[in-house]
C-alpha cells in the first residue's frame, strides 16, 4: 500500500527538476544559470523513437540521434524555452533549432539532452538507448 501511496502522491506528469549544463553559463555574479527540464512520459519515448528510427536495406536501423536530442530539449526544456515565438524572434532565429544550436555549445546539448534522459528515468547511456531501439 506504501508504493500506491507514493505513486498517488508523486505523478510524472508535473514533475520539474532545474539542472545545470555548462560552466560557461553563468551570470555576471558568477552564479551558474540552471535549465528547468522535465521527464518524457512513454507515449513521448516512443515517439521520438519513431521519429528518429529508419530502417536501411538488408535489415539495418539508423537512428538519428541529433534529432533525438533536439526532440528532448526543444520539448522538455522549460526554462529557457526554446520554442517561444518572441524568444525565436529575439534571436533571429526562425526555427527552434536553430536556436539552439546559436546558444549552446555541442558539448552543452549534449549533457542536456542527457539530463532530460535521467530524469526521464534512463540512467543508460544513449548508446544503450540505440541498442536497444535496434534490437526491438
Amino acid at each position: 500500500m506504501a508504493l500506491t501511496d507514493f505513486l498517488l502522491a508523486n505523478p510524472v506528469d508535473n514533475m520539474t527538476k532545474e539542472v545545470v549544463v555548462s560552466k560557461r553559463l553563468k551570470d555576471e555574479n558568477g552564479e551558474l544559470y540552471k535549465f528547468t527540464i522535465k521527464p518524457m512520459l512513454q507515449e513521448e519515448y516512443l515517439n521520438y523513437q519513431e521519429q528518429c528510427t529508419t530502417a536501411k536495406k538488408g535489415g539495418k536501423i539508423d537512428f538519428n540521434t541529433k534529432r533525438f536530442n533536439q526532440l528532448l530539449i526543444l520539448n522538455h526544456t522549460i526554462s529557457p524555452n526554446f520554442r517561444d515565438a518572441e524568444f525565436l524572434q529575439k534571436a533571429g532565429c526562425v526555427r527552434p533549432e536553430q536556436a539552439l544550436n546559436k546558444f549552446l555549445l555541442s558539448g552543452e546539448i549534449q549533457v542536456l539532452a542527457e539530463q532530460i534522459r535521467i530524469v526521464s528515468g534512463f540512467e543508460d547511456s544513449l548508446d544503450d538507448l540505440v541498442d536497444e531501439v535496434k534490437n526491438s
